[in-house]
């Protein structure tokens, strides 16, 4: 008689996934209400655009987020996914942290960017990794020698690159041009 093949329960196989995504439901709701009740309580004008765009830069990237997390999982690898979106809850915290103790006031500093790129970067990573696997077989971690942090490492560098490089020069020497006021 042959051996009776168990078949992991979906709680099993995107269990870590799920959690990650009721983690960051539950960060919402914590960053919520720092606006507007920063604006109750007659705070400071920066204490409470830090409150509104803490939540309101998270609920920006809600879909890319959960869109390439769940895609990823499915498609790649759930337990990878899992330790990414932990890796992205961690630097998502980390955002009204960096702008309260390093800008305060005066908005989000520029080392702001050193913990947001890397969150776009695990987006990114996630869906190029679906996009060759289901497109050409290709294993993107396996690009990377196995390590997840090497291509998001390389995928924040570039993303970095591609927007304040290429995309500034074009704001400046491109787009600039077709929103000049007219006289």
């Amino acid at each position: 008689m042959a051996p009776k093949i168990i078949e992991p329960t979906i709680a099993e196989m995107y269990g870590g996934v799920a959690m990650v995504s009721c983690m960051w439901i539950i960060m919402a709701y914590a960053f919520m209400p720092l606006g507007p009740i920063a604006g109750l309580k007659k705070c400071s004008e920066g204490q409470i655009k830090w409150g509104m765009r803490s939540f309101l830069n998270m609920q920006e990237q809600s879909v890319l987020f959960f869109g390439s997390l769940w895609l990823y999982a499915v498609f790649v690898s759930a337990a990878d996914a899992a330790d990414l979106g932990k890796a992205y809850l961690v630097l998502r915290a980390l955002y009204p942290v960096i702008w309260m103790v390093f800008g305060g006031e005066k908005g989000m500093p520029e080392i702001g960017s050193m913990f947001t790129f890397p969150q776009y970067a695990i987006n990114v990573y996630e869906v190029v990794a679906v996009v060759l696997k289901l497109g050409y077989g290709a294993d993107l971690t396996e690009m990377f020698f196995g390590y997840k942090a090497l291509g998001v490492f390389v995928f924040t560098v570039g993303f970095m690159t591609y927007a304040m490089g290429v995309i500034a020069f074009l704001e400046e020497n491109v787009f600039a041009g077709f929103f000049k006021a007219k006289k």
